[in-house]
């Protein structure tokens, strides 16, 4: 197996055949060509314990009770007939994300920082998710979203 790269002018030699991984989300058809020279791998969607450790991982100290609410909203809404797109990983943390800080969320930790918080999401209406998981309409710095 070998390319040539124009920009360089180097032609590229693999010593072993190479393995390549393409991921899909199942937002575009592919070829039928294409995929018959596929193997596939599907990968389940996380379950609520390991999405908790995910949410974890990227949030430290994330106060139970808001992961536990957030985590309730979120299934909640994966489960609703007829969506376009289920609401993904990224959703979750961006919801966690735009919820106001908490005592035990560290004013320097990444979701904390500046003390302000991001708007939510452009696709979901903060005040059905604010109420549905009963946090303020304003941010703590006293700005209104």
């Amino acid at each position: 197996m070998e390319f040539f790269v124009p920009e360089t002018r180097e032609e590229i030699r693999a010593r072993h055949r190479p393995i390549i991984v393409i991921t899909s989300n199942n937002e575009k058809e592919l070829p039928d060509a294409f995929l018959r020279r596929c193997f596939f791998h599907y990968i389940r969607f996380p379950d609520r314990e390991t999405m908790e450790s995910i949410a974890e991982l990227h949030h430290p100290g994330l106060d139970r009770k808001l992961l536990t609410r957030a985590l309730e909203v979120f299934y909640g809404l994966r489960d609703v007939p007829g969506l376009k797109k289920k609401p993904s990983t990224s959703e979750l943390l961006g919801l966690i994300r735009s919820s106001p800080p908490s005592p035990t969320r560290s004013r320097g930790s990444r979701t904390a920082r500046r003390g302000t918080c991001p708007p939510p999401p452009a696709r979901c209406s903060r005040t059905s998710v604010h109420t549905e998981l009963a946090l303020p309409d304003r941010v703590p710095s006293g700005r209104t979203w």
